[in-house]
């Protein structure tokens, strides 16, 4: 039940991060998942490489449990 409350979060969060935290026109993410969107001008290339990098991971892993993963 632990790793369904735990991948319920995490998708939770990146979808917070799809719908909420990304400019429609230059397609960027900033550090606050529930928005609002960061000015193009703005972003940090950080913030970017977290939000690419999480929704890279879920993406790859969406039909398995997370935690199933770990040793």
């Amino acid at each position: 039940r632990q790793n369904q409350n735990l991948d319920n979060f995490i998708q939770t969060n990146l979808s917070s991060l799809w719908d909420n935290d990304q400019t429609s026109t230059a397609g960027v993410f900033g550090n606050n998942w529930a928005g609002p969107a960061p000015s193009a001008s703005s972003v940090d290339l950080t913030d970017e490489l977290s939000a690419v990098m999480s929704l890279t991971h879920m993406a790859t892993y969406q039909h398995r449990p997370i935690l199933a993963l770990l040793p």
